[in-house]
C-alpha cells in the first residue's frame, strides 16, 4: 500500500464525512425533529435509528480533533489564512504574533460566518413581509423586543459568541461557533502545555473536566479530544500508524477487520448498553468514537477513488452546511425536506440544498471581492 501523509486532503475528506453523520444527527436523533411526518428508516427500525444518529453526534468530536490538530501541525507563515478560518500554516512562537495570528483566524472565520447570518436576516425579514414559506423566523424572534437588550444579543451571536455567554442565538445549531472561538485562541497555548508536559497534560485533560464536574460542559467536554488532535499533530502519529497498517496487504485488511469491529462495537454501546453509563464517561466515547472515524476515512474511505472526491467536496463545503442547513431542516424549509418520507432521501435532499447554496454563496462571495476584503483585513491584522 502507498504511504500517505496526514495532508489537508485528508482532513477534507474527513470534514466530509463528519458533515454526513452530522446531517443524520440533526435530522433523526429522536422522535421530535420529525414529529408530524413520516419517515421510512427500512431497512432499520426505527429505534435503532434514532439511536444510531443520536451516537453521530461524535461528528462535534471529529470537528475539535482536525481543527486542534491543524493549528498544532501548521507551519510558521503568518500570512496563510484556512479558507474557513478554523485552520492555518501559522503558529508563530513570539507570544504577541501567535496572538495577532489567532485575532485574524477569528476575523476570518466571522467574515465567513456573517455572510451566511446576514443571508438569513434578510431572507427572515423578507419572508415576515411577503410570506414565501410559513415560518415567521427572523430578528425579533431570536433576539426579542427590548431595545438595547436585542442588540447586544445580536452582536453577541455575531461574534460568536452566544452560547458562552449563554444568550439568544438566531440559529441553535450555531452553539459550535462558540467552541470554535475558543479553540482558535486557546489551541496555541494548548501547544505550549503539550510540549512541556506531554503525555501526563493529555491524560489530565480527560480527568480533570470530570473531577470538577464539568466534564458534560462545552468546552470542558471537548478538553480531551482537543488534547489528543494536538498530541497526534505533534508526535505524527497518523503517519506512523499509517505505515504501519499498511505494511503488508494482509495486515491492512486485518486491521480493516479490527476497526469495523471496535466501531461496531462502539456503536452497540453508544446505542444499546445503559445510557447512564455513556454519559457519565461521554467525553472519553467522544474521543474514542472520533479517532476511530478519522482513521478509517484516512486508512480506508480516502483508497476509494469516487467517494474520495466527493467527501473532499464537500469537506470543502462542510463549514458552509453546517452554518446552513438547519435553515432548511427546521426553520424555513422543514415541510419541503421532510416530505420525502425516506430517511436516506431526506439527508441527500437536506445536503444538496445546503451544497447548492454553498457554491452559490462561495461564487458571490469571490466575485463581490468579499474574500479579498477578508484576505486584506487579516494580513493587516497579522503584519
Amino acid at each position: 500500500m502507498q504511504e500517505r501523509a496526514f495532508s489537508k486532503n485528508i482532513t477534507s475528506r474527513i470534514k466530509g464525512f463528519a458533515i454526513i453523520i452530522m446531517m443524520i444527527h440533526h435530522c433523526f436523533l429522536n422522535k421530535q425533529r420529525f414529529e408530524g411526518y413520516e419517515v421510512v428508516f427500512a431497512p432499520l427500525k426505527p429505534e435503532f435509528a434514532m439511536k444510531l444518529a443520536d451516537s453521530f453526534r461524535v461528528c462535534v468530536a471529529i470537528y475539535v480533533f482536525i481543527t486542534a490538530y491543524g493549528l498544532s501541525k501548521s507551519k510558521r507563515h503568518p500570512d496563510s489564512y484556512g479558507k474557513n478560518g478554523m485552520t492555518t500554516s501559522s503558529l508563530p512562537l513570539d507570544p504577541k504574533d501567535s496572538a495577532r495570528s489567532s485575532l485574524a483566524r477569528w476575523v476570518r472565520l466571522l467574515f465567513n460566518y456573517n455572510f451566511i447570518f446576514a443571508v438569513f436576516l434578510i431572507f427572515g425579514k423578507l419572508n415576515n413581509t411577503f410570506h414565501f414559506v410559513s415560518s415567521n423566523w427572523g430578528f425579533h424572534k431570536a433576539y426579542g423586543h427590548d431595545g438595547m437588550k436585542s442588540l447586544v444579543y445580536f452582536i453577541t451571536d455575531a461574534l460568536g459568541l452566544a452560547n458562552i455567554f449563554h444568550t439568544p442565538t438566531f440559529n441553535g445549531t450555531w452553539w459550535y461557533m462558540s467552541l470554535a472561538c475558543l479553540l482558535i485562541f486557546s489551541v496555541p497555548v494548548l501547544v505550549k502545555l503539550y510540549e512541556k508536559y506531554r503525555l501526563p497534560v493529555v491524560l489530565l485533560a480527560g480527568l480533570i473536566p470530570r473531577y470538577l464536574g464539568l466534564d458534560k460542559t462545552m468546552p470542558a467536554r471537548y478538553l480531551l479530544i482537543t488534547m489528543v488532535g494536538i498530541m497526534m499533530a505533534s508526535e505524527g502519529i497518523p503517519e506512523k500508524i499509517q505505515r504501519f497498517v499498511t505494511r503488508s496487504f494482509r495486515r491492512y485488511l486485518l486491521c480493516g477487520l479490527v476497526m469495523t469491529a471496535s466501531i461496531c462495537l462502539m456503536i452497540y454501546t453508544r446505542c444499546f448498553i445503559s445510557n447512564d453509563f455513556c454519559a457519565n464517561y461521554v467525553e472519553w466515547f467522544d474521543c474514542i468514537g472520533a479517532v476511530q472515524f478519522i482513521f478509517l476515512v484516512y486508512l480506508y474511505l480516502s483508497e476509494i477513488p469516487v467517494l474520495r472526491d466527493i467527501l473532499s467536496f464537500l469537506g470543502k463545503h462542510s463549514m458552509n452546511i453546517f452554518l446552513l442547513h438547519t435553515f432548511y431542516r427546521s426553520t424555513f424549509f422543514k415541510d419541503f425536506v421532510y416530505s420525502f418520507k425516506y430517511a436516506l432521501l431526506i439527508v441527500l435532499v437536506l445536503l444538496a440544498l445546503s451544497l447548492i447554496t454553498s457554491i452559490v454563496l462561495e461564487f458571490i462571495k469571490k466575485k463581490s471581492g468579499f474574500n479579498r476584503i477578508a484576505a486584506d483585513l487579516c494580513a493587516r491584522i497579522t503584519s
